[in-house]
């Protein structure tokens, strides 16, 4: 795959509009996969035989007044303290598969009013479009002691689910972070719970740990609801300034899915950067999904 991001971004003291395109080009077994696909319409570029693919993952204007801060647009709204997992993320999805955990955006009308110097409410409405279950969230939230706290509220429209739930983030000799929720599904009257728990902790920065563990009750045709598990394990050691290798392990159970991934970075030049990869899959039934992966990712920034 190659790939090339644009990112422009025009601000002044009131004002910012920003957008990140992604167009991306497939080659190989991939590229045969795609283009096979009967489900949507794959340009490519002329006198290639390579789908080609827009992704435009933000595209926002934002207006800072004294009273709020307001956006519309596309953006990656980030509402929990997960680095990965995140029962309060109802408007963004990580890629786990991606070597960064790259964010989706949402088409969103955010809101912000400050409280005080450290606290404030956020709001925000995601616009309908097609069937997708859009959201629309109030969270209140401030810094009590060096902690970071907040209280959310989230309606779904077309699911009609209701959640409440709570979060935080601090320091206490490690860095600690949490969320838990309830969901009440109003069709069904049934009640749900979902919580997250997760640490990182550092030695001489050369030493990075990092662990998220998430607990949840999902609907199943035999059973109503039945417990799931979730696991994410980061491990990073930084050799120099320009060097690092790192370990992540992703797991689920009951569906038994892993993604383990080993990476060795390197900063070649000032703006080059390359990633080789070993990677082990166990997805089940995911399309176009291999057992194992090895690779190369090299960016260029300029």
């Amino acid at each position: 795959m190659s790939m090339l991001t644009l990112n422009p971004r025009v601000a002044g003291p009131a004002y910012k509009v920003e957008m990140a395109l992604d167009v991306y080009q497939l080659y190989g077994d991939y590229a045969e996969a795609a283009a096979g696909r009967t489900d949507t319409a794959v340009p490519r570029i002329s006198g290639t035989t390579a789908p080609l693919f827009l992704d435009l993952r933000t595209l926002y204007a934002a207006l800072y007044f004294p009273f709020a801060d307001l956006t519309v647009g596309r953006q990656i709204i980030n509402c929990g303290t997960g680095a990965v997992f995140s029962p309060v993320d109802v408007f963004s999805t990580v890629s786990l598969t991606d070597l960064s955990f790259k964010r989706s955006g949402s088409d969103v009308v955010t809101a912000r009013f400050p409280v005080g110097p450290l606290g404030g409410v956020d709001a925000v409405a995601e616009l309908p479009a097609g069937r997708h279950d859009n959201a629309a969230l109030v969270k209140a939230f401030g810094t009590v002691r060096g902690w970071d706290l907040s209280l959310v509220g989230i309606y779904r429209q077309k699911s009609r689910t209701v959640i409440g739930g709570l979060a935080f983030k601090g320091d206490a000799l490690v860095g600690l972070c949490g969320e838990a929720v309830t969901l009440y599904d109003r069709n069904d009257r049934q009640w749900a719970f979902e919580a997250m728990a997760g640490a990182d902790y550092s030695v001489r920065s050369t030493w990075f740990f990092a662990a998220e563990y998430m607990y949840g009750e999902r609907r199943d045709v035999a059973n109503p609801l039945r417990d799931w598990h979730n696991l994410y394990d980061s491990v990073r050691f930084v050799i120099s300034d320009l060097m690092s290798v790192a370990g992540v392990v992703i797991a689920t159970v009951p569906d038994r899915h892993a993604l383990a991934t080993v990476q060795y970075a390197w900063n070649i030049l000032q703006s080059v950067d390359t990633v080789w990869y070993l990677r082990y899959y166990r997805l089940g039934a995911a399309p176009y999904a291999p057992d194992g992966e090895g690779g190369l990712r090299l960016t260029v920034k300029f």
